[in-house]
């Protein structure tokens, strides 16, 4: 685990740095813009893989997730089959709950977004994990997309291996985090402790020391992007580290786009 010291950071998306005239201003979802301050806390560095939940299972503390045995597409894409990903890989597909059971087995618990969120950009105001520069092949398990003639790019060289998910930490060389931590941005987004009430609120009403919005509903947050977001998409840059989405606790219609990593306080 990695340890986040105590102190403020810039927290959601701002306009200008964030954004510019091609993705347009921020989405509701990522507003306001606010610094806050975050009590330290321990983050996992990597995000949690198949075969450390394995454990999890054989301890009769979990549950396999909804897609256990199909994780992983192999073969040609649109006549390829999906098989059980290897031990490396993210634990795909885990629910928020299972997510959730899987932390507490170990005496952690799900991040919290605010956790997340300086965890994954630090204090610089920064757009990605690695800092201000566009994504390459070699930052983040992702999809291109030629800004230019609007059409997607050219496949990243690991696609000839792995059509989905990637092995965790894979591309911690250029993608880490200003604190450490691989793969904040792309193979898998990652549940977080907090609801998501609505696309429109925000994080209107947070206070502004440790926020969190306990979840009160069916809906919670997954932070970051995954294995299928193109880096450029019509709500704007998909892997910027203020990306957050809503998704059911418990659907196990989750798809191979849903991972974890677990935090615990200092």
């Amino acid at each position: 685990m990695m340890h986040i010291p105590a102190g403020p950071f810039w927290m959601g998306c701002r306009d200008g740095f964030d954004t510019d005239e091609l993705t347009g201003p921020c989405a509701d979802s990522e507003l306001p813009s606010r610094e806050v301050i975050v009590s330290a806390f321990w983050i996992d560095k990597h995000e949690v893989t198949k075969g450390a939940y394995r454990q999890c299972i054989e301890a009769g503390s979990c549950e396999p997730t909804p897609h256990w045995d199909a994780e992983w597409y192999q073969g040609e894409e649109g006549s390829g089959y999906f098989v059980p990903g290897l031990d490396d890989m993210p634990a795909a597909s885990a629910t928020w709950s299972q997510a959730s059971t899987y932390c507490a087995w170990l005496g952690k618990r799900l991040p919290t977004e605010a956790e997340w969120e300086k965890a994954a950009r630090g204090t610089d105001g920064r757009k990605y994990p690695w800092g201000m520069q566009e994504p390459t092949c070699d930052h983040a398990n992702y999809k291109p997309w030629d800004i230019n003639t609007m059409t997607p790019g050219p496949e990243c060289w690991y696609r000839e291996m792995y059509q989905t998910l990637t092995p965790v930490g894979m591309f911690c060389a250029l993608g880490v985090s200003p604190y450490g931590l691989c793969d904040t941005s792309g193979n898998t987004s990652e549940w977080v402790a907090d609801g998501y009430e609505s696309q429109g609120l925000g994080y209107e009403g947070l206070p502004a020391l440790d926020p969190v919005r306990e979840p009160t509903g069916n809906l919670v947050v997954r932070r970051g992007s995954n294995w299928g977001s193109w880096d450029f998409a019509s709500g704007g840059y998909t892997l910027r580290a203020c990306r957050r989405l809503g998704a059911p606790k418990n659907s196990v219609n989750a798809t191979l786009e849903a991972g974890f990593r677990c935090a615990k306080s200092d």
